[in-house]
């Protein structure tokens, strides 16, 4: 009698969280210690438990699964600056931009969106069908589309993400998509003004994994346009990250 081997079962890797219960916690981190190492054991303290134990490293884990927390040294961990930056954001745009990237930080939540690109929040019927189609255990199937679909309903509701699914990662693709301010997309060559002198015109213009930039300003002006460009630094990476495995898929 021969018996067929095994099916093979994918344990997926996802928060248990969703990003705005992520984002809560790790507020609850940064005020106290910043950005400084922080023990990993005072660190659950501070997010609601009274020990290191299986529950609380999830919770950890989840946090830096959205980039939310990183590793300080032996025991320790530390505020990532994608954290400061949704906490203590310089701009709206700013905010929205680094939670798209916390939302798409982990594996299983890209492959989702790819799965069901065009729609914000898909059917939680779904996604439930589609992870079990890949063979994810089915323990952890129904917690991974709920975390998935909670976090995307958050960035709807906040205008991180657009009616049409496209958010940061797809800024030049589409103009119709949120857009850090002073920007214009290929589509719409509208004139933005730098606040910092007066009509002096600043264009920044997403272009695929490219930027196409013009601008005319003093120093003050300077500064400003390079907070502006330090906003879009992980929107490139992140659109360069995509395309490079896009390109290795095909």
């Amino acid at each position: 009698m021969t018996t067929s081997p095994p099916k093979f079962i994918r344990s997926p890797s996802y928060p248990n969280m969703p990003l705005r219960d992520a984002v809560a916690a790790v507020a609850k981190i940064e005020k106290p210690y910043r950005s400084s190492p922080v023990d990993r054991t005072n660190a659950v303290k501070l997010i609601g438990y009274s020990a290191l134990s299986g529950p609380a490293n999830k919770a950890l884990a989840a946090l830096a699964a959205y980039g939310l927390l990183e590793r300080a040294g032996k025991g320790e961990t530390r505020v990532t600056e994608r954290a400061r930056d949704i906490l203590h954001a310089e701009s709206e745009a700013q905010r929205k931009a680094r939670l798209f990237e916390a939302a798409m930080q982990p594996d299983l939540y890209r492959e989702i969106r790819e799965r069901f690109s065009g729609i914000v929040v898909p059917p939680e019927d779904g996604v439930v069908t589609y992870l079990n189609r890949q063979g994810f255990n089915p323990n952890a199937v129904r917690p991974a589309a709920k975390a998935f679909l909670e976090t995307m309903s958050y960035l709807e509701e906040l205008g991180a993400i657009d009616s049409h699914g496209s958010g940061s990662e797809d800024a030049g693709n589409s103009g119709e998509q949120q857009q850090p301010e002073n920007v214009v997309t290929p589509q719409e060559q509208q004139t933005k003004t730098n606040p910092s002198r007066g009509n002096a015109p600043v264009r920044v213009v997403v272009n695929g994994d490219r930027l196409d930039i013009q601008a005319s300003v003093d120093l003050a002006g300077l500064k400003s346009l390079q907070d502006l460009l330090k906003q879009y630094e992980g929107i490139l990476e992140m659109t360069t990250r995509m395309n490079q495995t896009k390109e290795t898929a095909n």
